[in-house]
């Protein structure tokens, strides 16, 4: 399992610069926390744990989770966003610190915390997967394409243009061999 969040979740320093360093590209490309949660459940609930209470050791608030408020938000995140990795988590608290939800910050509950991740998936998350699902789908028609460039659109207007060209030299042929008929009849028609 690639999960670079590891290395530094006892570190607090080192933790702090890899969560200033996350971005959004990052942060998805690691390990569900479904994943880890299944391979270690210990790991898990002790690496959320770690991040929240450095978030909330971070921010500056009157009203702040009590004991029993920061395993339920371990189980909420997980049971809302059990497909994000655990860098996400921590993009997720790096975004609430910095105020880039622009929450008040008066107090630190369990609703502003998963409103944050809320956020999260339903605006940067969401952008970077489907820009992600187009960038795919893109590269893949350029496969099917070919490696000339030429695209599909481009052979099929040239097919076309071809095809009318051969139509124009067929109807060039029938007018031909119809005013060949016609003057035909007409000499006939004046000979009687």
């Amino acid at each position: 399992m690639h999960l670079p969040i590891l290395k530094v979740i006892n570190n607090p320093k080192a933790l702090s610069e890899f969560q200033l360093s996350l971005t959004c590209e990052k942060a998805i490309d690691s390990v569900s926390m479904a994943l880890i949660k299944k391979a270690n459940p210990i790991v898990y609930r002790a690496s959320i744990d770690i991040l929240l209470c450095g978030m909330v050791d971070m921010v500056k608030v009157a009203n702040k989770f009590t004991e029993g408020e920061i395993p339920f938000l371990i189980d909420a995140i997980y049971s809302k966003y059990w497909y994000f990795t655990l860098d996400e988590a921590a993009y997720v608290f790096k975004k609430g610190i910095t105020g880039d939800f622009k929450k008040p910050y008066n107090k630190l509950d369990i609703e502003t915390v998963l409103d944050w991740f809320h956020e999260y998936d339903s605006k940067e998350r969401l952008y970077l997967l489907e820009k992600r699902d187009q960038d795919k789908r893109h590269e893949a028609r350029q496969l099917q394409e070919g490696y000339t460039g030429v695209s599909k659109e481009f052979m099929q207007g040239m097919i076309k243009k071809i095809s009318q060209d051969n139509n124009l030299d067929a109807d060039a042929k029938k007018e031909k061999d119809y005013q060949a008929y016609r003057l035909q009849y007409l000499n006939s028609k004046s000979k009687e």
